[in-house]
């Protein structure tokens, strides 16, 4: 297991990952969408990220199991 820091100031609410495993999408109370991406070394890197507007609670999947 490895720990990453995520560029979030809040609660994680949902994480989704590719069906390979190497992007991940996060969403945080403070209403940001971050994408990440696994470099060769297994390094999580930052590639994209958008706060969303006015929403209470978001979710990156309804009732499939992958993004």
């Amino acid at each position: 297991m490895q720990n990453m820091i995520i560029d979030s100031n809040d609660y994680i609410q949902d994480i989704c990952f590719d069906y390979y495993g190497d992007r991940m999408a996060v969403c945080s109370t403070d209403r940001k969408i971050l994408i990440y991406t696994k470099s060769e070394d297994s390094q999580w890197i930052k590639i994209s990220g958008w706060e969303v507007r006015k929403t209470f609670k978001l979710k990156l999947r309804k009732k499939r199991k992958s993004c």
